[in-house]
Order: structure tokens, then C-alpha cells, then sequence
């Protein structure tokens, strides 16, 4: 588990699930290079899959899964533009492509969210988990391996 999941997981845990502090943590992960970009959507989706679990447990409200999952969408949005540009190198093909996978994610996420479908959340962490895994080898590839 990628750093920033870990952090918003002691966060959470903690009893400090703010959305202003889940948004700062996460904001803190970009870098501005492709692959600081996919190290930050690898994050991304760790959180996701932290606060899908969180959520199908009951262990959060509904409304901070939903203003995580919102807000999860917001900076990889923004973080996908980054790999859209020119000189975004190999490697950012597949991370571009998991940046869509975690839109189409975090949009599913928040109608379990809205729906209270605890399955489905418990589906979306594994999800989001295997997603996290795939763009942190990506990232790693487009860093030349460091990480």
C-alpha cells in the first residue's frame, strides 16, 4: 500500500476522516512529471479501494466515502492531463489507460455509495486494489523502475 493510502488510512482510523485533510494528503502526491502522475493515480486508487472497504463496513458515513470518491475523481482528473501531454514518455499509454479505469471506478463507486450497495463497494475495493497494483508498475516503468 502506496504511502498516501497508508497516511489516509491513519486518518481515517483515527477518527479524523475530514475530507479537507483525505483532499490535502492526496493533493501532496503530484509532482508534475508522468510519473509522479501515475504514482499519484496508483494512490488514488489505493484510496478508493481503502475508503470502498471502509464504506461496505460501515466503518465511514456515506457522505465522506462520497466526498472522498469525488474528490479522488477531481485530482485524477487532473493528473491524466499530465499524462496526455506530447512528452509524457513510454509507459504513459497504460497509465493513461488506468486513469480511465479509475474514472469509471470512482463513478461506480459513488452510485454504490448513493445505493448502499455494500457488495458492489466490496467488489470496487478489489478493484480499485488490482488497479493501484497495475498503475504503480506502470509508474515504476516510466520512472525507470524507482518508485
Amino acid at each position: 500500500m502506496g504511502t498516501v493510502a497508508g497516511c489516509l488510512r491513519r486518518i481515517v482510523m483515527r477518527g479524523r476522516a475530514k475530507f479537507g485533510w483525505a483532499a490535502l494528503v492526496l493533493a501532496a502526491c503530484g509532482g508534475g512529471s508522468p510519473d509522479d502522475a501515475a504514482k499519484s493515480l496508483a494512490s488514488a486508487a489505493a484510496g478508493a479501494s481503502l475508503v470502498a472497504g471502509l464504506r461496505a463496513r460501515g466503518a465511514v458515513t456515506a457522505v465522506y466515502a462520497r466526498q472522498v470518491a469525488d474528490g479522488l475523481r477531481g485530482e485524477a482528473s487532473k493528473e491524466a492531463e499530465t499524462l496526455r501531454k506530447p512528452d509524457a514518455g513510454p509507459g504513459a499509454a497504460d497509465a493513461q489507460r488506468g486513469a480511465e479505469r479509475l474514472d469509471a471506478l470512482l463513478a461506480e463507486m459513488r452510485r454504490a455509495i448513493d445505493g448502499g450497495d455494500g457488495a458492489a463497494l466490496r467488489r470496487q475495493a478489489a478493484d480499485a486494489h488490482a488497479l493501484s497494483e497495475s498503475l504503480t508498475a506502470a509508474a515504476a516503468k516510466m520512472g525507470g523502475g524507482g518508485g
